[in-house]
């Protein structure tokens, strides 16, 4: 076997079940690899773990579908989606530091901003994760005492909801990352509103590398449905996902995750949207259809109104001021051509989306006869989501 299969039908249902099988690599030599079998209907489906560590764009995923969230790809690269609004509960993600915990609860603050939602974040590892989502945010909060009056405004809003008959009003969406440094009054609010927000339109999303005592068993009750990435142990993975051997310590992290729901656990692979505590420029540019609350474009950094020329709005107004701007940061060898950027540009207003990296080498080769470095591929991308919105 060369290919690394996604999934096996065989014939007989039974239950869940891990075996080792011996798996022939190409490129190295055979090795021992646990599967998961699973019951599905009258089939097994046979999960065997990918050789190596699968990257997800956003256009892989979306289809379009108005309520769906779309939390990945399964195994065997079928899209799997989410109704937020149907939910009875709210959404615990759970992974160890580094495996995508935070990037897949970007990926969806994302898509609830681009459906139109209103979005609380409270982060309280400081918010370097959230610097390109914070605009989008109606409050913010990165302490303890900030997070009080985040939930004490969202709590406001609920009752303000509930007591009064329905009208149309967005969805809300608040965000609470990190779960094992909030006191345990904050952890008490955070789920008594997953209950009673769920009348007035308003989901929870919380965020936590472990569930263990400092977690609040009201907490682990009404945040119910889970996205698990990889943790450290087995007992972590069974007090992740409430579900024996469920393989989560075996997850081969940067957004391999199972999503637990109404019914067996579903490996899904999440979008890879952050990297190095920026948003990708795919990200950005489908953060774009989103629009800022009022109050976000009224202020500045410190709360003040903002000045004009400030860093939100540094992009240049033309090529060749944005060609100078980033030939003096960054130290090129050969700058970059304007007809390249100008491309780029082009392509992103039409399709929505960035250019591959092959595909902007293709167009070099066919102008100029030559390869251009991936760093340079990596500037064009970069420069055309900032001159978007300029041209």
């Amino acid at each position: 076997v060369r290919d690394l299969p996604r999934a096996l039908k065989l014939a007989a249902p039974i239950g869940m079940h891990v075996v080792p099988v011996l798996y022939p690599d190409a490129r190295r030599a055979p090795q021992d690899f646990e599967v998961r079998v699973t019951q599905a209907g009258a089939f097994l489906e046979v999960d065997i773990p990918r050789a190596d560590r699968q990257v997800l764009r956003i256009r892989d995923v979306i289809r379009g579908v108005e309520r769906a969230f779309w939390l990945g790809q399964d195994v065997r690269g079928q899209p799997v989606a989410a109704d937020l609004l149907a939910l009875t509960a709210g959404v615990l993600v759970v992974g160890s530091s580094g495996t995508g915990k935070t990037n897949a609860i970007a990926w969806l603050a994302i898509q609830a901003l681009v459906k139109g939602w209103a979005f609380y974040l409270v982060d309280l590892k400081g918010g370097q994760d959230w610097a390109d989502l914070e605009r989008y945010a109606r409050m913010r909060a990165y302490t303890p005492s900030e997070a009080d009056h985040v939930l004490a405004a969202v709590q406001e809003l609920v009752a303000a909801r509930n007591g009064r008959q329905a009208e149309p009003t967005p969805p809300v969406l608040l965000v609470f990352d990190e779960l094992l440094l909030a006191p345990e009054s904050q952890q008490k609010a955070l789920a008594r509103l997953s209950v009673v927000g769920r009348s007035a339109r308003v989901r929870v999303l919380a965020g936590t590398q472990r569930l263990g005592n400092s977690v609040s068993s009201v907490v682990k009750q009404n945040l119910r449905y889970r996205l698990v990435g990889r943790v450290a142990s087995r007992t972590e993975a069974y007090e992740a996902t409430g579900v024996r051997a469920s393989g989560a310590e075996r997850l081969l992290g940067r957004g391999d995750m199972l999503w637990i729901a109404d019914g067996p656990p579903v490996r899904v692979q999440t979008p890879h949207v952050l990297a190095d505590h920026r948003l990708l420029p795919e990200a950005l540019v489908y953060l774009r259809r989103a629009r800022e609350p009022e109050c976000a474009r009224e202020r500045g950094e410190d709360g003040e109104a903002a000045p004009a020329g400030s860093e939100r709005d540094e992009a240049a107004s033309d090529f060749e001021t944005a060609l100078q701007a980033m030939n003096s940061r960054h130290s090129l060898a050969k700058a970059v051509p304007p007809w390249l950027l100008a491309r780029t540009v082009a392509y992103v207003q039409r399709y929505g989306t960035l250019p591959s990296f092959d595909l902007i080498n293709r167009w070099h080769m066919e102008r100029e006869g030559e390869q251009i470095s991936v760093p340079r591929r990596r500037l064009v991308r970069e420069w055309a989501v900032r001159l978007t919105d300029k041209v």
